[in-house]
């Protein structure tokens, strides 16, 4: 089924609901989210106040709706460097280890507001972006299992389930972001790139080593 195209009234809507996040999203990073206010967010985005309550009820939500692009930026991530990239398996786990590495580093003091924040929202706002969240690294997984599995059948042996894999190797960036989490803002994209590489190398070595056992 073919999606159709949305109305001019529809992505004018979306546009103004995109320029609030942006504009609450640099706020939060330069002042703060607590010391950020509504008025604030309005007049940098340059709407009124009213504006704003016509997309989101509360800074809140604003906030919510920024862990919910933070989540939409991942999948992309994945599905770019995994699903549309091009060349040999490895080569595309390198692509997606270097651009989440990249991302990371780009986007630390949001992820670290982001972790700080999200454990003081109710379980009952927070619970459907958690959903989500478990729904999207699902499709992070199935995307790097893609390459994996392609990897495995051209080095041909013993092959492992290429999802457990999947969850192993994104477990491997993700781990590797946290350990480098403070210096991640001055990391040059030449040492990204070394990183990206020894993570993928790693994880092969290891199941190579795993084969010969």
């Amino acid at each position: 089924m073919v999606d159709r195209p949305l109305s001019r009234k529809a992505r004018e809507k979306l546009a103004r609901q995109q320029e609030i996040i942006a504009a609450a999203r640099e706020l939060f990073l330069r002042q703060g989210y607590h010391e950020t206010t509504l008025e604030e967010i309005a007049h940098h985005a340059e709407f009124g106040k009213g504006t704003i309550y016509n997309y989101f009820a509360s800074k809140e939500d604003l906030f919510l709706a920024i862990c919910d692009q933070l989540i939409g930026e991942m999948e992309a991530i994945a599905r770019r460097t995994l699903i549309e990239g091009e060349g040999p398996g490895r080569q595309r786990l390198a692509a997606y280890a270097s651009t989440m590495i990249c991302y990371s580093r780009d986007n630390v003091k949001l992820i670290a507001l982001v972790m700080h924040r999200v454990h003081q929202i109710s379980r009952e706002k927070i619970e459907p972006y958690l959903t989500r969240f478990s729904l999207v690294m699902r499709n992070i997984w199935h995307a790097i299992s893609v390459p994996v599995q392609m990897e495995q059948e051209q080095q041909g042996g013993c092959t492992y389930d290429s999802m457990k894999l999947a969850i192993l190797f994104e477990g491997l960036v993700r781990t590797y972001n946290m350990s480098r989490f403070g210096p991640l803002h001055s990391m040059p994209e030449e040492e990204i790139e070394q990183a990206a590489n020894m993570i993928t190398t790693i994880f092969f070595d290891g199941i190579k080593k795993t084969n010969k056992g």
